[in-house]
């Protein structure tokens, strides 16, 4: 028994040696000859793979990803979706009323989308028993109820929506505008009291997150704003949507949207607060470039709903489908670079309704391991054809590579989580490569800085030679 006890300790003592050697070999402390570079590259990715595996991020690590570059373009897949390669089952069947550049002629080119002829549209949309009406259209203007004007033009629209035409859930764009503290707030709106009244009718923001150039890649699930002193939470178009027909199933998440804080100060608002997804982009839906027919999303132009004599199929237009009305037209000025090129907001909006059951599954404890083994994977794939390939074909390796997986992913499985998966690891890929050149970088200057003399000039001259590319077939370590 002792024996066997010895054995276990000595082998428990030579794996920690090892271990030890290991990882001073990866931060440039040692040197194990012609296997320091593979030493240093299989220990700095498990240390990468470990580490995220643990705390389910690397988001701390943003730095180093300064130093090295991305082995895969993320909007390459995304415009494989934005061209219909992949196709799935679970979506939430939409139809955009667009008011297109030929309907708004039609109607006299007005600087605001007439309420009679919105009235009309809506009317004709919720008779047809559509799941939920999402109107993007800015209610804003005229200021509060109290202060409209009773012959303004808002009025036929409030007189409407007091009464009780059609059953189908209205959902309306609320515009968020900075206010005199420069903290986001809801802008006032004359339908305000009758949202607030009315549970038919409900508020949620349509506004994307944007990068560096103005490119929108994310979309957020609420956004909080500073209403009347305090922080309010303002849920999405696509979450809005997704809690009235019922493919919100996670009850906490629909509480935490529901309110922040009873009485939180405004001084105590958080942008960065709520969950953010990315912006899946199907094919073009609206416009001249519609190139792909899809059964779960739909466009027709607005004026065809107006228009005497027309006799429309409404059943399979809107019935049991989320309908969005929008504008595509120039005047409207509503239109969102992303990386399928220029597309209008309602479409956006469209395509997050569209493809929320794919990107809010389940959040458990297994379904997050199940994310982060995934990832792991892709980022384990990603360091192999970094390793064993020359840069060009480890570029078009990872390539192919990542589109079958998708396409594997969503035909197979039908999860578009698959995009959450690369996301991570193409954060690790990037951490791991910046971690691996810098100490790379370190061991080549201790490995120089022998053949120099010492002092500040010796070290100048190594930190140079270092710097510089070697022309004569020197291998660093």
């Amino acid at each position: 028994m002792a024996d066997a006890s010895g054995r276990r300790g000595s082998r428990l003592r030579t794996t920690a040696a090892q271990v030890v050697r290991a990882l001073r070999v990866a931060f440039a402390l040692d040197d194990v000859g012609p296997a320091t570079s593979r030493t240093r590259a299989l220990t700095l990715a498990l240390l990468v793979a470990v580490v995220y595996a643990a705390l389910g991020t690397l988001q701390f690590a943003k730095p180093p990803k300064f130093l090295a570059k991305s082995p895969f373009d993320m909007d390459l897949a995304l415009r494989a979706v934005a061209l219909g390669w992949f196709d799935s089952s679970r979506t939430i069947p939409v139809t955009i009323v667009d008011i297109d550049e030929k309907t708004h002629r039609s109607w006299g080119s007005p600087a605001i989308t007439p309420r009679a002829e919105l009235i009309g549209i809506v009317d004709r949309v919720t008779r047809a028993n559509p799941s939920a009406v999402v109107v993007d259209i800015d209610l804003a203007q005229g200021g509060k109820t109290g202060h409209l004007d009773p012959q303004s033009a808002e009025m036929p629209l409030l007189e409407y929506l007091g009464s009780d035409s059609g059953t189908a859930p209205l959902i309306f764009a609320k515009r968020i505008e900075p206010g005199p503290d420069r903290k986001p707030r809801p802008a006032d709106s004359p339908y305000d009291e009758a949202v607030r009244k009315d549970p038919r009718l409900a508020w949620a923001h349509a506004s994307f997150t944007t990068e560096k150039g103005g490119m929108v890649r994310w979309s957020q699930d609420w956004v909080e704003v500073c209403a009347d002193g305090t922080v309010q939470r303002l849920p999405s178009v696509a979450l809005q949507a997704a809690i009235i027909t019922g493919h919100e199933h996670d009850q906490h998440l629909r509480m935490r949207t529901a309110s922040a804080e009873p009485d939180a100060s405004c001084e105590r608002l958080d942008p960065n607060l709520s969950p953010r997804h990315r912006l899946l982009i199907g094919p073009r839906l609206t416009g001249n470039h519609r190139l792909v027919r899809q059964d779960d999303a739909i466009s027709i132009p607005a004026g065809l709903l107006l228009a005497p004599g027309i006799a429309l199929d409404e059943r399979n237009l809107f019935a049991g489908r989320v309908v969005l009305i929008g504008a595509t037209h120039s005047a409207a000025g509503d239109t969102w670079l992303t990386p399928a090129g220029a597309r209008p907001g309602v479409e956006l909006l469209a395509n997050t309704v569209r493809f929320w059951p794919m990107q809010n599954e389940s959040a458990g404890l297994l379904a997050q391991l199940a994310l982060r083994a995934g990832a792991i994977l892709f980022f384990g794939m990603f360091v192999l054809f970094d390793w064993r390939f020359r840069p060009v074909v480890a570029l078009f390796a990872t390539i192919f590579a990542v589109l079958a997986l998708v396409s594997i992913a969503i035909g197979l499985f039908d999860t578009y989580r698959v995009f959450d998966l690369l996301e991570a690891a193409i954060l690790l890929a990037i951490v791991y490569k910046a971690l691996k050149t810098t100490f790379d970088f370190i061991a080549d200057l201790r490995a120089q800085r022998r053949d120099f003399p010492r002092g500040w000039r010796g070290a100048f001259m190594t930190f140079r030679a270092a710097c510089l590319r070697d022309h004569h077939g020197r291998k660093g370590v």
